[in-house]
């Protein structure tokens, strides 16, 4: 008897172990499958997307040359000239003076240099027209301007105003900044902005 019952439950644990089995090739079956299924969608999307794209190729051409513009306009860049080498300039070609009086501290002038002479059609009109110079309020150097010689005045410790700055940006014997002044071809003043020049007014002084 117990032979008998030891071989039933050995056949009992082996029909549970195949049925076992079968539940779990079964699962897989159906996780391959699934898989399958979106492996397939996949690709066949992937298709279909190339496909719209193979159609609009004007849409991508367009897309391809708007981006070539947006670089170039992005790495456009105003090419401003030395007081040291703007003779020589003015040897080659007679053009009128723009002049960015500023200083190290002056939060307005970072905006004007970063915002507005950053500017597509600023930079375009002014490397064309106009030879561009930045002049540093309190800069140690000196400068050399129209056959003179100008220097830095010390007016305390660690304080003090450049000659060159005074002589061309003053107003009432004030210096504001940013100063933004416009001599024309023959040097003589033009105009002189005390002030942050936004873009759309500054094209308007340009003209």
């Amino acid at each position: 008897m117990m032979d008998v019952e030891m071989i039933g439950c050995r056949d009992d644990w082996r029909v549970g172990c195949l049925a076992r089995t079968s539940k779990r090739l079964e699962r897989k079956r159906k996780a391959f499958t699934l898989g399958d299924r979106l492996r397939r969608g996949v690709e066949r999307l992937s298709v279909w997307r190339m496909g719209g794209y193979m159609d609009n190729g004007k849409k991508l051409t367009a897309l391809f040359v708007f981006l070539l513009s947006v670089a170039a306009t992005a790495s456009a860049q105003l090419n401003w000239t030395s007081f040291e080498h703007l003779n020589d300039s003015l040897r080659q070609e007679a053009r009128p003076l723009l002049i960015f009086i500023h200083a190290d501290w002056c939060a307005y002038c970072k905006r004007q240099e970063s915002e507005v002479f950053a500017g597509p059609a600023v930079v375009q009109k002014l490397n064309t027209d106009y030879y561009c110079l930045k002049l540093d309020a309190e800069g140690r150097e000196a400068l050399r301007f129209m056959g003179r010689s100008y220097q830095f005045i010390s007016t305390g410790y660690e304080t003090g105003q450049h000659e060159l700055a005074q002589f061309l940006g003053s107003e009432d014997g004030q210096l504001s900044l940013p100063t933004t002044l416009v001599l024309d071809k023959s040097l003589q003043l033009k105009w002189r902005e005390t002030s942050l020049v936004e873009t759309d007014f500054l094209l308007e002084l340009l003209e």
